[in-house]
């Protein structure tokens, strides 16, 4: 974003990256959990909403996860359905949310972006970019065999992944003159990552990706023209 500053040469746009995508190191995370979210109303403050937990990258709210016990039935329908609830009645801490997730305990977390229907909530079941489930068990530091819950956690907002997912696999399309907002799906985010390590030691032979029809093989193309490009 541009910022007026006087870097002793007079007043001049300077530009201002909110976050350092090639070092994923270089930024501020945190997770605050009962993040209390205020309205400023005619009537005064008051407090309107507590999500679970809300994760910061350099102070501004990128994912929303709300966490629920699993004895509740249909406890990650309701869940989602909380989610898009807080997105009418807090929306302003959704305008720069990006992944938005449902967990019941440890079992299959859904995710999903703003203005997501509940339908197109989705499964993140792989451990990539961890090469084996031993590698985030040790990480992790547990006896057991890592549980849904961690898969999904430690992939989708592994630091490297969380901003790749912001910057190279969200994109906007225009559908029944709405402007929908889209994120990658598991199997998209790591067909893309996949090619673009094969273009990186590139040899002679290529490659194919494997789809099954309605699976986004459209949207797979955009993400790996973003990626490549970048």
């Amino acid at each position: 974003i541009p910022v007026m500053q006087d870097l002793w040469k007079g007043k001049k746009n300077q530009t201002v990256w909110l976050f350092d995508f090639n070092n994923p190191q270089n930024n501020s995370y945190k997770a605050i959990r009962q993040f209390r979210v205020k309205m400023l109303e005619w009537i005064g403050i008051y407090e309107k909403n507590i999500p679970d937990v809300v994760v910061f990258v350099n102070g501004i709210p990128l994912g929303v996860i709300e966490c629920k016990a699993p004895t509740v039935e249909n406890a990650l329908k309701k869940w989602i359905d909380q989610l898009i609830r807080y997105q009418r009645e807090i929306p302003k801490l959704f305008w720069y949310a990006n992944m938005l997730v449902s967990c019941a305990g440890t079992s299959w977390l859904l995710y999903g972006s703003t203005n997501t229907p509940a339908s197109y909530y989705a499964f993140w079941k792989t451990v990539y970019p961890y090469a084996t489930e031993e590698e985030l068990k040790n990480n992790i530091k547990t006896i057991d065999s890592p549980t849904p819950q961690d898969v999904c956690i430690h992939s989708l907002f592994h630091t490297g992944n969380f901003l790749d997912i912001l910057q190279n696999f969200t994109v906007f399309e225009n559908e029944n003159q709405k402007v929908v907002k889209k994120v990658a799906r598991r199997q998209q985010f790591q067909a893309v990552r996949k090619m673009v390590e094969r273009l990186a030691e590139w040899k002679e032979n290529g490659w194919v990706v494997w789809h099954t029809q309605w699976s986004g093989k459209s949207l797979t193309m955009v993400y790996a023209a973003l990626k490549t490009k970048r």
